[in-house]
């Protein structure tokens, strides 16, 4: 992650843009002409800040940057660009970029709110334009995507041959989505998820003096999201959100606790010299543990909303269709058991369920639908719909078991990242260490057996 630095642009010859123009600075927008600018406001908004700059400016991410803006002209064309500053100036304007269009598809389908977004073409790259909540003081580069927060985003050349600034590859508005509920690209998730938790939280380690000590409530909220554990206050217990397999996903105090300890001996690998190893111990990730329980509990459906739930999802209405009773139970019973949330009896469903298809879809029960030659009870031009095993949309369900060969592979799909220009204060590899008790208490620091993990870091600054 590189900071941009936020220099004023100037132009080729050197002259900034803040220079006076009868005692008004001169504008990006004066500079590329009122047509151009009005079109460039209307893709992006008004609050847009448009700026005229070299190409080689700083402030316009390397990625994007031309190297040579001193020469005459760049592929024909004079030096200076038209872009946009991203962030607080432009009201929280956020560029994407991507190297391929099909890496942006993937992430528009996996983003469905933003697919209706401006893409704009600079170079190689496509851009998506938002706007969201949350925008740090470093840009991101990751795989064959960018995210620009801060400096400059290239539109296009001053002076273009067709009189268009931007080559716009798709029109639409800047869409607003919470940094929170933004989907990204598997293996570099950790990586954008780890500065909003640090906006949230706070530094990873607190250095007070000579005294190291891990930030809990960082801890606590970086670990829930990427293992992908919630605490569910009608068990008392976690459970893994993740691929239904339809196995059990409450996770034992003990496997917790393993997973809390694998993950943070895998971040002091990566900072033999920096991570404070005699915070490894029970007290610390007991605490943090606790600290895990408050991170988006989930509460569990009671009956009536398990019920409410299946009527939604699992029916449907389907003209020449129909279902048994018996039928209905048992579609009602593994829903209910494979996400895990509480069902009435079948005796008292069958009472239920009656009232609840006249009120849901106008239908009484008949006596009518044929099974193996004999009649049945049950409803006509009703139909269960496919996949009633998936996760509920609340969360409350679909969960896999915390086994330890799924930690490594948690940690490391979490924060497996491209490691930016300039380094990562988690870098290398070190042995486990022999001994990680806290001094006087002499409690033993290491909770499970087996190697550290290793995993391939994101930035992780202290």
């Amino acid at each position: 992650m590189d900071e941009m630095p936020l220099e004023t642009g100037g132009l080729a010859n050197g002259t900034p843009l803040a220079s006076l123009l009868r005692g008004a600075p001169i504008a990006g927008a004066m500079l590329t002409g009122e047509e151009q600018a009005q079109a460039i406001r209307h893709l992006l908004g008004g609050a847009a800040c448009i700026e005229v700059t070299a190409a080689n400016n700083p402030a316009i991410p390397p990625p994007l940057r031309v190297a040579s803006g001193r020469t005459e002209s760049i592929n024909g064309h004079p030096p200076d660009v038209v872009g946009i500053r991203c962030g607080p100036t432009s009201q929280y304007l956020v560029a994407i970029g991507f190297r391929s269009i099909d890496a942006l598809q993937v992430f528009t389908s996996a983003n469905s709110g933003l697919k209706n977004c401006p893409v704009t073409r600079w170079e190689n790259w496509s851009i998506l334009w938002i706007r969201t909540d949350f925008a740090d003081k470093k840009n991101i580069e990751a795989g064959d995507m960018l995210w620009i927060c801060q400096g400059i985003v290239p539109l296009g050349w001053l002076a273009n041959d067709t009189g268009d600034i931007a080559e716009v590859l798709q029109q639409g508005e800047p869409q607003s989505i919470p940094y929170a509920n933004i989907v990204w690209p598997q293996g570099f998730r950790g990586g954008f998820r780890l500065p909003y938790f640090k906006f949230l939280y706070g530094s990873p380690i607190i250095r007070n003096g000579r005294r190291t000590t891990l930030n809990a409530s960082l801890w606590a909220g970086w670990l829930a999201d990427q293992l992908e554990v919630r605490f569910d206050t009608r068990v008392g217990a976690f459970r893994q959100l993740a691929i239904n397999d339809g196995t059990d996903g409450i996770l034992g105090s003990a496997t917790i606790k393993e997973m809390v300890a694998a993950f943070l001996r895998a971040a002091a690998a990566q900072d033999a010299k920096g991570f404070p190893l005699h915070e490894i111990r029970p007290n610390k990730i007991g605490e943090i543990v606790e600290l895990m329980k408050l991170t988006n509990p989930v509460t569990s459906l009671t009956e009536e909303e398990a019920l409410q739930e299946f009527f939604r999802v699992a029916i449907c209405n389907q003209p020449g269709a129909n279902i048994t009773n018996e039928e209905l139970w048992e579609a009602y019973s593994n829903f209910c058991k494979s996400n895990r949330v509480p069902a009435y009896p079948k005796c008292e469903f069958r009472t239920l369920s009656i009232a609840r298809v006249r009120e849901t879809f106008g239908k009484t029960c008949v006596h009518s639908i044929l099974r193996n030659g004999h009649s049945k009870r049950g409803y006509n031009d009703l139909a269960l719909l496919p996949g009633l095993e998936k996760p509920l949309a609340n969360g409350a369900a679909s969960i896999r078991p915390g086994k330890k060969d799924q930690i490594t592979s948690a940690i490391r799909d979490g924060l497996e990242s491209k490691h930016p220009t300039g380094g990562s204060t988690f870098h290398g590899k070190t042995e486990r260490p022999e001994d990680t008790r806290d001094g006087p208490d002499g409690e033993d620091g290491s909770i499970g057996d087996g190697q550290p993990v290793t995993p391939n870091f994101c930035h992780i600054p202290s």
